[in-house]
């Protein structure tokens, strides 16, 4: 009897025992370390990975904040970078439509999401979730080379495209083609700064002689407006309007323009219940033309509705409305 109480005494004392060196997860952090810099950067060296904790109320609403904070790293880099290297290509010279280009790119190349940024690891104290956002630098980086490879491909496309152009017109598309392309590059070789890696290359391109360029070509070319329809005069007087307002030459000699903007106007009744007011819809089609190549280069189409007392009240103000609609979507293409 003593014997077996006293085997029961060693069996209990070696399973406590066992149970004191092995009951602690492995794949949890220790309460102390849990969500600090020592944990995960055991978890993930800071050679290897760029990481980011986030925390929050739910493990999905965690993994957003995780990966937002890498992203804020990036988005951070890359605007100061683009500002940077574009102050001293986008002077007084290049005029305001090359820096609402270069803030428009900043804006989007700054937000564009990560390839590769995992959740590497997730855990919950208490009633708060924390997760950590992951990125492999080695990937990345093989990855960044090859869109560098692969964007440089495609401007030196488009440099072949602007040689083949017989219109200073139609050599505004592919050039702008090209600023977008080099800020998309600028934009990588920002990230690849934030992991630690340089560039794969030296910059080929002439971008310096692209951004004077597109202003110069923009400041020489002519354009004219005719319109047929209803209310053509007030349609023509709003898009010269808009265009002059851009710093874009407009001139009253179709024989002296650069380019040609066809317009066809109407304005119709809306059926509706309501008693008050009469409803229209102006519609306007806009066909615009490269004289030298006699080629149509773009095609624009928009309607309005507005309601009046009367028919004809309405229909001038449908007109109004889709004349400046168009007339902004005519010098967003230009510029």
């Amino acid at each position: 009897m003593f014997k077996n109480k006293l085997l029961l005494v060693i069996l209990l004392s070696a399973a406590l025992a066992f149970n004191s060196c092995t009951g602690k997860k492995a794949e949890k952090p220790d309460q102390k370390q849990k969500g600090t810099a020592n944990f995960v950067e055991m978890e993930f060296p800071k050679g290897r990975y760029l990481t980011a904790t986030g925390s929050g109320d739910s493990q999905s609403e965690a993994s957003r904040n995780a990966k937002s904070e890498i992203s804020n790293i990036f988005e951070a880099k890359i605007s100061s970078d683009l500002s940077s290297n574009t102050t001293s290509i986008v002077d007084t010279k290049a005029g305001d439509s090359m820096k609402k280009i270069v803030r428009r790119n900043i804006n989007v190349q700054s937000s564009v999401k990560l390839k590769g940024l995992t959740i590497g690891k997730t855990w919950k104290d208490g009633g708060q979730h924390y997760a950590v956002a992951v990125l492999e630098k080695a990937k990345a980086k093989d990855q960044w080379f090859s869109d560098i490879e692969q964007v440089d491909n495609k401007i030196d496309a488009q440099f072949k495209v602007v040689e083949k152009q017989v219109s200073k017109v139609t050599k505004l598309k592919p050039l702008k083609n090209i600023v977008n392309l080099w800020l998309k590059k600028q934009a990588i070789i920002s990230r690849l700064r934030v992991i630690g890696y340089a560039a794969p290359s030296a910059n080929k391109h002439n971008i310096k002689s692209v951004f004077e360029q597109i202003p110069a070509i923009k400041a020489d070319i002519n354009i004219y407006v005719t319109v047929k329809g209803l209310r053509a005069q007030e349609i023509r007087d709003i898009v010269s309007k808009y265009l002059t307002k851009a710093n874009f030459k407009f001139t009253g000699f179709s024989k002296k323009a650069d380019v040609i903007i066809y317009g066809k106007s109407k304005a119709e009744r809306v059926r509706n219940n309501n008693r008050d007011f009469v409803f229209a819809r102006a519609k306007l089609f806009l066909s615009i033309y490269d004289v030298k190549t006699k080629v149509k280069i773009a095609e624009i189409a928009e309607d309005t509705r507005k309601g009046a007392l009367t028919i004809n009240e309405a229909a001038h103000k449908a007109i109004k409305g889709v004349s400046k609609k168009a007339a902004q979507k005519v010098v967003e293409y230009f510029d």
